[in-house]
């Protein structure tokens, strides 16, 4: 029994040191976190003012919301309009690349949102809008973008000769480099950070426009609505605007046609044969008078054909796309959380502040156990040379 509580006497006082050693060890750490408060404090002023400021500095955005859906099964049918044009006026099988065919539905609207060919149709157009000064104006939209992002305040600091560049005209083709420099950016600018879109499940595509100012915003993604479908419902009807073409150009080629043969039939008899101008002349009459009847007869059958392919083409040029929800003031507002972030940065400040100072008084801790170490080492390597070199008594 005295054997065994023997043993177990060391163990509790190793449970009893070591507990010790760590509450030691705690407040030798919190002494020196006390000590080197200073330091927490202005890195998390520091770091905390800084994210207050740059979250303070972003403005508010607006974002304008509008929804609309696609209607693909409005305009003509393909095979009814194969029919009217085709098998009516005798061409037969049309080439497939004259049809009507798909107009691309959404995946096709989608990349036209992002196109800056659709871009530049509003970009160019102008309205009257606000200076940053409360100031109205008309101008192109190009213009009050440029204005209100502040990229011409920004080229002006860096002396950049693209600060004094404004567009005059809409007319893009006579562009200089600096021009296209310019309308590129604004363009690539939209499409990254401004002008979004959405397509939800049923098929309903949102989208949304955000600026630093309302007015902007709204008017913006209104006019963009507008281009979008007049510019997409064209190039969905220019197929079958073809088709009619190649249809009237066929009708005008017969029609010259069988007059070059009406008129080569009564040459060829009064050349051949004298005395038809006296005993057939009226035949020949009623004859070619018949044909031209026959002729106008077809003429007003193909007139009504064409009234019905008109309707057809008016059908299709109406507006694919209808719009759901447009936008309307007060837009929605987007402000940055500036409290939120000197909040953040306070918490962020503090916590490396605490680890720098933790982890520099533990390395430090950690070279001076190594530093004893060495020693010790040192002094059992030196310590029988010591003793030999001793004299004896």
């Amino acid at each position: 029994m005295s054997n065994t509580n023997n043993i177990q006497k060391p163990k509790t006082d190793n449970a009893g040191f070591s507990a010790e050693k760590l509450l030691n060890l705690a407040k030798i750490y919190l002494w020196e976190l006390l000590k080197y408060s200073w330091v927490i404090a202005a890195l998390a002023i520091v770091l905390g003012y800084y994210m207050y400021q740059s979250k303070k500095k972003i403005p508010v955005q607006f974002t304008a919301f509008l929804n609309f859906s696609l209607n693909e099964s409005s305009g003509a049918d393909q095979s009814f309009m194969q029919q009217v044009l085709g098998g009516s006026l005798g061409i037969g099988a049309l080439d497939p690349d004259l049809g009507l065919g798909q107009s691309g539905g959404m995946p096709m609207l989608q990349e036209l949102i992002k196109t800056r060919k659709t871009l530049e149709l509003v970009l160019f157009q102008k309205v009257n809008l606000p200076n940053r000064k409360g100031k109205y104006r008309e101008d192109y939209f190009i213009n009050h973008i440029i204005e209100l992002n502040g990229y011409r305040e920004l080229w002006s600091k860096t002396k950049s000769s693209y600060a004094n560049i404004y567009f005059k005209n809409d007319s893009t083709d006579g562009f200089s480099r600096d021009q296209n420099y310019i309308l590129l950016t604004v363009c690539n600018n939209i499409i990254k950070g401004q002008l979004s879109d959405a397509v939800s499940k049923a098929g309903i595509l949102t989208l949304k426009f955000k600026s630093s100012h309302e007015e902007l915003s709204y008017h913006f993604l209104l006019r963009f609505y507008k281009e979008l479908n007049t510019y997409y419902t064209q190039k969905s009807v220019e197929k079958q605007r073809r088709i009619y073409l190649a249809a009237r150009i066929r009708r005008d080629s017969l029609e010259k046609e069988m007059d070059r043969a009406e008129k080569g039939y009564i040459s060829y008899l009064n050349t051949h044969n004298l005395a038809a101008m006296g005993q057939h002349a009226e035949e020949i009459e009623i004859q070619y008078l018949g044909r031209k009847l026959s002729g106008e007869m077809e003429a007003y059958f193909m007139a009504i054909r064409n009234v019905e392919a008109a309707k057809i083409a008016l059908e299709q040029q109406t507006p694919l796309l209808q719009a759901i929800d447009k936008p309307i003031y007060p837009l929605s507002r987007e402000a940055p959380n500036a409290f939120m972030a000197l909040i953040t940065g306070l918490a962020i400040g503090t916590f490396l502040g605490t680890a720098l100072i933790v982890g520099k008084k533990a390395l430090r801790d950690y070279m001076k156990s190594q530093k004893k170490e060495k020693e010790k080492e040192i002094d059992v390597i030196l310590e029988p040379v010591i003793k030999q070199n001793l004299p004896t008594p």
